[in-house]
């Protein structure tokens, strides 16, 4: 049987950074649930044939002036400004 410290439901922006966060800074084993099959809510995307980034939603926009904000979402994969 699996245990987990929290049960997070949504695994769209809000609830991937709970999930990563609860993980990284407080070492609890999180179980992250979603009904998609996929991470990022509308800020996911997918590769295409060529293995281009396709954006499964829309296009993703990160309005921020905070340097702190911007480095953590680079954690992730490369964001332009």
């Amino acid at each position: 049987m699996f245990r987990y410290d929290s049960v997070v439901v949504g695994a769209g922006i809000t609830g991937s950074v709970l999930a990563e966060q609860l993980a990284s800074r407080l070492q609890q084993r999180v179980l992250l649930i979603d009904r998609r099959t996929y991470l990022g809510g509308l800020c996911s995307d997918h590769r295409d044939g060529t293995g281009s980034p396709i954006h499964t939603h829309t296009p993703h926009l990160l309005h921020t002036q905070s340097r702190r904000v911007w480095d953590y979402v680079q954690g992730f994969g490369p964001w332009r400004e």
